[in-house]
């Protein structure tokens, strides 16, 4: 059941917009450094703000994978808890990682490539003039070298020397939630 105040309008409301500064592989893993961008765009404060960021590879599974990551609670947040006023931006820095061995990966010729897929979950309360809710922003997004221009982004290349690109994008994917 949706409180009334957030019918109205009176409650928190999460967008989330993420800047990729580098991606690729290191020894041991492939890693994705971003900075989150999360933004208040609703009428009362955020409170208890969790903040849930994983490193995927693209597969058969996926969809399936990163609806079970939107489904379950945050238990061991990125950051401590923390609440946002309305009209405000906090911006948070990390880097995301997943073991090679993990990955879901395809071979095209000779190569061996893979595609990174990084979910951000965040999940909020707010209280509304005395009406508590609960509301939760998760998106998820392709991440790949940047070639420039209108050209898709490039997968990355496992058989190759360890290698962080500071030329990559992020496109948006379809799996996302917002209550």
């Amino acid at each position: 059941m949706v409180p009334a105040a957030a019918i109205d309008g009176q409650r928190a409301a999460l967008d989330l917009g993420i800047v990729v500064k580098r991606a690729g592989t290191n020894l041991l893993s492939a890693a994705v450094e971003y900075t989150i961008l999360i933004e208040n765009v609703g009428a009362v404060t955020a409170t208890n703000i969790r903040l849930d960021v994983r490193l995927l590879s693209a597969g058969p599974a996926q969809d399936a994978q990163i609806a079970a990551l939107f489904q379950m609670p945050i238990t061991q947040p990125a950051t401590a808890p923390f609440d946002l006023p309305p009209g405000t931006t906090v911006d948070l820095g990390g880097m995301a990682l997943h073991p090679k061995d993990a990955l879901e990966v395809m071979t095209i010729g000779d190569r061996t490539l893979f595609v990174p897929v990084l979910t951000v979950n965040v999940t909020y309360d707010w209280d509304a003039a005395g009406t508590p809710g609960r509301g939760q922003t998760a998106r998820s997004y392709v991440i790949g070298i940047d070639r420039g221009g209108d050209s898709k982004l490039q997968p990355f290349r496992l058989d190759a020397v360890a290698r962080m690109y500071d030329t990559v994008g992020a496109l948006a994917y379809t799996t996302a939630v917002t209550r």
